[in-house]
């Protein structure tokens, strides 16, 4: 389903107790142009130093680096967050995005827990292309409060 992205203070608190399982995260959407990049992708080639053809121009691929970096903005966009730390993303790609094709990254919470004093949250996402067409299924986990700063705060 798509889920509307919160405004700041409607974030969600980073922690395990607070964030339920099969939560609803806000949705990106935005549309593959190779030459165009916009939005969060727009300066990410750039940014990732990316000096490969095969990822430019009309006959150019999504990177693939380009879609656990969209999850992090997920996660951002949907959890109130301080310091975190991304620890995985298991990614399965099915199909490759068409050119001016629109996308749409979304999908929830599946779980959240504490390990060794820290706060992590899985996400389980998906990219869709257009007619619901699924591009790439991921599974992305983040320490959303690492447990220094739950002693910190405990000690304030």
């Amino acid at each position: 389903p798509l889920g509307h992205t919160p405004l700041e203070h409607e974030r969600l608190e980073p922690k395990e107790s607070e964030i339920p399982d099969g939560h609803v995260l806000g949705t990106i959407e935005f549309e593959f142009d190779g030459e165009h990049f916009q939005g969060e992708s727009g300066s990410f080639l750039d940014d990732m130093q990316e000096t490969q053809k095969l990822y430019r121009g009309k006959k150019g691929v999504l990177h693939p680096a380009l879609i656990p970096h969209l999850a992090n903005q997920i996660l951002a966009r949907n959890v109130a967050l301080g310091p975190w730390i991304h620890t995985a993303s298991n990614v399965r790609h099915h199909a490759i995005p068409e050119w001016n094709e629109a996308l749409s990254l979304r999908g929830k919470i599946s779980h959240a827990y504490e390990n060794r004093g820290h706060d992590i949250a899985v996400m389980n996402l998906a990219l869709f292309g257009d007619q619901e067409r699924l591009i790439t299924h991921l599974t992305h986990t983040a320490i959303i409060r690492p447990a220094f700063l739950k002693e910190e705060q405990s000690t304030d």
